[in-house]
């Protein structure tokens, strides 16, 4: 199997418990359903869990590249982001639609960051990783931007 399959696979693969997270919670509201895990924890913990995931792989992209001052800068950006998650999860009990929103706002920088850094980080892998980073991530934004709307 080649790596874009595997990539775009287990790209749109990670989707799945943010639909299925955004599912539950329409359950929840729309239909009273009482699940035995609550939705809203979960879509935000994997949220988290999967934005500092992009953020460590920055890291491990960087290491093995020349270390310039926009690789420094885009470490600082990758912590900074890993923080912010790390935030929502602290905040979204009493806060939810913050928290989503500083998700949000975290795989935006990322992108971005991304973005700024292109040829430092993406010179050694196939050139349609990044549109497929972008729709994922615009996916994902999108499921956010969902959540916030039916909570």
């Amino acid at each position: 199997m080649s790596a874009i399959r595997i990539t775009t696979a287990l790209g749109c693969a990670g989707l799945l418990p943010f639909a299925g997270a955004l599912f539950a919670v329409g359950l929840t509201l729309v239909l009273g359903v009482e699940l035995p895990f609550e939705p809203k924890q979960v879509f935000v913990f994997y949220s988290a869990v999967i934005l500092s995931f992009l953020c460590g792989a920055i890291w491990g992209s960087l290491l093995s590249s020349t270390f310039t001052k926009k690789a420094v800068a885009l470490l600082i950006v990758s912590n900074l982001v890993s923080l912010t998650a790390w935030i929502s999860l602290l905040n979204y009990e009493g806060h939810f639609t913050v928290s989503l929103g500083l998700l949000i706002l975290g795989y935006l920088t990322v992108l971005a960051a991304e973005y700024a850094v292109i040829e430092l980080l993406y010179k050694e892998v196939y050139l349609g990783y990044f549109k497929l980073r972008s729709r994922l991530t615009f996916c994902v934004v999108g499921i956010h931007l969902g959540m916030i709307f039916i909570s």
